[in-house]
């Protein structure tokens, strides 16, 4: 299979160096990033479209690389010390056949003399998807299974490890200065090495991006490499010992560092496998949601009967009684089709918000409307599952209550006030035979919310007044549930004008009448009998004691 990448593709994986600079301003002047993503959408010959949205169902993004599906960038190490970030294809390149990548590559803004490093490599090896091999100098190839790939190199070494070799000796002069260099690599007798005399002295990083194309020819096996306007080319002959291999980009910090980033336009290969395309269809086939896509090497297993698979969508159930018989399975070298269907969602739970005073009694089936299930079939509202363990209706405050079914959630507001309900009486006096209505008494009354309520809408209990006697009568007023009491006092009133007050069954009575033996003098004034009666009884008195020491006085 020919698999075509989008231009927009971000490959790679990372290994770094270190650096010390500070406010790294970053500018791209032959190369803008942005309008290298214009086109970003390429038809791979098996009719899959791979676009940056997907380039990650292909390649594994691995230590500190960062892929932005946004941007179509992929910043394969942050300008930090000690970095490595590579991106790996998931299955395996069929090299019986040509294949050829299109990037555009920044090594950052520093050159070695600034303490930038390392650089980045594209490489091919004979193993496993997804391997990594050494960080730092060994570019991310070095220990792979017959590994072959070429770098772009920003740091020179002049000493060597058992698992890389020094650097060629034509470029010492660019030790601890500004230049860099570039050429092929391979991994043989456990060490990766430089090939003599294929080497270029290259542009140290200045925060530019520049063009590559890495090719195979296979017919005369041959691997070309075109980069910033120089020319490679190697022989790969027998390197491989198998016809299909993996792929890597790589970059990587050591005590150096450098922000690397690619951006890869095009891969045109022919991959062993191809991939298994998850689709979400309604019931007249429609396609309801994006496909999804999986990637992996010939023969490995695949499994999407997972929830990552069986996704849920708005309006949508899916339909248990269609699920596809190929959800699990093997890569192959022909695409597959997994179709999952869906029906129309016809679940509804309608609640209403309310409002109650405190003390009023509720409870969560007076906010329930209405319920169906997934088949429009209505649903009791036993059948529901309600939380309102908030719900407290002796003290104001709003309360959420969420009543739930088969997964459809629906929340009604419980607002509790605090009752402002009042009925205003007064008490009163009258006399006996005088006209009383109840209303007489009432001063005023109000609702739960505080408004004034009319005297017609009370309840009231004057059933034991009786204006024809006296006494003391309680006469109760009640509005919604509060009531007051207000006393009536009957007194009994005198045929001559005096009144009788009866106060707690005790009569008292009060004379107001004048003495009908007062002289009626003009300008006279009257004296009351009390006084005149003890006027008398003093002169009697003094007579009696003046008439006792006369009689001793005459016995002398």
């Amino acid at each position: 299979m020919n698999m075509k990448f989008s231009k927009y593709f971000l490959l790679g994986t990372i290994i770094l160096g270190t650096i010390n600079v500070s406010n790294v301003s970053w500018s791209i002047k032959k190369v803008n990033a942005e309008e290298l993503l214009v086109k970003n959408n390429v038809q791979t010959q098996s009719g899959v479209t791979i676009d940056k949205s997907n380039f990650d169902k292909y390649f594994t993004i691995n230590g500190s690389a960062n892929y932005d599906k946004q941007s179509g960038e992929l910043i394969l190490t942050p300008d930090s010390v000690w970095q490595a970030g590579s991106a790996t294809s998931k299955t395996q390149i069929d090299i019986t056949k040509n294949f050829s990548i299109s990037m555009s590559v920044n090594l950052g803004t520093k050159p070695q003399s600034q303490s930038g490093g390392d650089g980045l490599a594209i490489g091919l090896y004979n193993d496993t998807p997804g391997k990594v091999g050494f960080g730092g100098n060994g570019f991310g190839i070095g220990g792979l299974n017959q590994a072959f790939g070429f770098k772009l190199d920003t740091v020179y070494n002049n000493a060597g490890n058992s698992d890389v070799a020094a650097d060629p000796i034509e470029f010492e002069d660019l030790l601890h200065k500004d230049g860099a260099f570039a050429g092929f690599i391979k991994h043989e007798s456990n060490t990766l090495t430089t090939i003599d005399g294929l080497s270029q002295e290259i542009s140290a990083p200045d925060g530019n991006y520049r063009e590559l194309t890495f090719s195979y020819d296979a017919n005369t096996k041959n691997i070309s490499v075109n980069y910033d306007g120089k020319f490679w080319s190697y022989n790969v002959g027998t390197t491989f010992s198998s016809d299909h291999i993996s792929l890597i980009i790589s970059a990587g910090t050591g005590n150096f560092n450098n922000q690397h980033s690619v951006i890869v336009h095009s891969l045109d290969a022919t991959l062993d496998s191809e991939p298994v395309m998850v689709k979400y269809m309604d019931e007249n086939q429609a396609s309801i949601a994006p496909d999804k896509m999986l990637i992996d090497t010939l023969n490995a297993p695949y499994d999407v009967t997972s929830n990552e698979y069986k996704i849920p969508i708005t309006g949508y159930v899916l339909d248990d009684t269609k699920l596809p018989n190929n959800a699990t399975g093997t890569f192959t070298n022909s695409e597959q089709t997994v179709t999952y269907i869906y029906k129309v969602d016809q679940s509804t739970l309608d609640v209403k918000d309310s409002t109650i005073y405190t003390g009023d009694k509720w409870k969560p089936q007076d906010n329930f409307v209405s319920a169906t299930d997934v088949d429009g079939n209505k649903v009791d509202f036993s059948q529901l599952t309600v939380d309102d363990s908030n719900v407290d209706t002796s003290k104001a405050g709003v309360y959420d209550v969420t009543y739930t079914y088969d997964g459809v959630s629906s929340v009604a507001k419980i607002t509790v006030k605090d009752k402002q309900t009042a009925v205003n009486v007064h008490d009163s006096s009258l006399y006996v035979g005088d006209t009383w209505k109840s209303e007489d008494n009432f001063d005023s009354a109000f609702d739960k919310d505080g408004n004034k309520v009319d005297f017609s809408q009370l309840t009231v209990d004057d059933s034991k007044v009786d204006t024809s006697k006296a006494g003391v009568y309680d006469v109760t007023y009640t509005y919604d549930g509060v009531s007051s009491v207000a006393k009536v006092t009957i007194k009994n009133k005198m045929d001559n004008g005096n009144e009788f007050s009866n106060e707690n069954d005790d009569q008292k009575l009060s004379i107001n009448k004048s003495n009908k033996n007062e002289l009626p003098e003009t300008g006279a004034e009257k004296v009351p009998i009390g006084i005149t009666l003890f006027g008398v009884l003093s002169i009697i008195l003094s007579l009696g004691i003046f008439l006792g020491r006369y009689k001793i006085k005459n016995k002398r």
